[in-house]
């Protein structure tokens, strides 16, 4: 995993620990690999902003009478992920025998069981081979078929959260490929909010329309914290 390079006394750090790099010099054939992964995190940091932005402007609805109805500002969730909490990950899921075309398969062959993200959202970048499904509001598993060029953006519990549930946590899972011959491949980017953001369900949004939820909130760090301590 790939956090951002942050000074020892961060939050940050004291909660997923300093980067540990390869050594480079040793092994020419990795050459750059530090330099490469920091770009592109760098570049997922500034799609990240123009998501946050995205939902900040989501919840503000068209008010019948005119104007809008302003739940939060544009700029809420990114005043709130100014020095945010992220982890890159480069996952490998190996090839498996036996996989059921249905993926009913007791989970023998599955890159990873059904889950929904702890954080904000994650952005991932898969391969074209396949293998992520996602759980529709029927419970039906659907292929979630690579797309060139595009990625997958993951709604995770916390932004469910603080949304009341207008933005619903993701359910997917990963069945790997069934021919023994194919590696999968793929790289999630976890996207958290600032490590002291408040996160409380926001008043007019999802499911509650009326005074706000009695939830005082909680931070994000201590959130995170839960969910790892299980």
């Amino acid at each position: 995993a790939c956090g951002l390079e942050c000074d020892d006394d961060d939050a940050r750090v004291a909660f997923f620990g300093k980067n540990l790099w390869p050594d480079e010099r040793g092994n020419p054939s990795i050459h750059g690999f530090r330099t490469t992964l920091m770009e592109y995190q760098s570049e997922l940091i500034g799609l990240s902003d123009k998501l946050l932005l995205a939902l900040g402007e989501s919840l503000n609805n068209e008010n019948p009478n005119g104007g809008e109805d302003v739940v939060v500002g544009k700029y809420f969730f990114v005043r709130r992920s100014r020095n945010p909490m992220c982890t890159l990950r480069l996952l490998h899921y190996p090839p498996s025998e036996g996989n059921d075309d249905d993926g009913t398969d007791g989970g023998a062959s599955r890159g990873c069981g059904a889950h929904t993200d702890y954080g904000l959202f994650t952005i991932l970048q898969q391969d074209s081979i396949g293998g992520l499904q996602v759980r529709n509001r029927n419970r039906r598993w659907i292929d979630a078929k690579p797309l060139k060029g595009s990625f997958v953006i993951n709604v995770g519990d916390m932004l469910s959260h603080w949304t009341n549930g207008e933005y619903a946590s993701t359910v997917h899972r990963v069945v790997s490929p069934s021919v023994s011959t194919i590696h999968r491949y793929s790289v999630p980017f976890f996207f958290n909010p600032d490590h002291d953001a408040l996160v409380k369900p926001l008043k007019g949004v999802g499911l509650d329309q009326g005074e706000g939820s009695a939830d005082g909130g909680r931070k994000a760090l201590d959130i995170l914290q839960a969910r790892y301590d299980g």
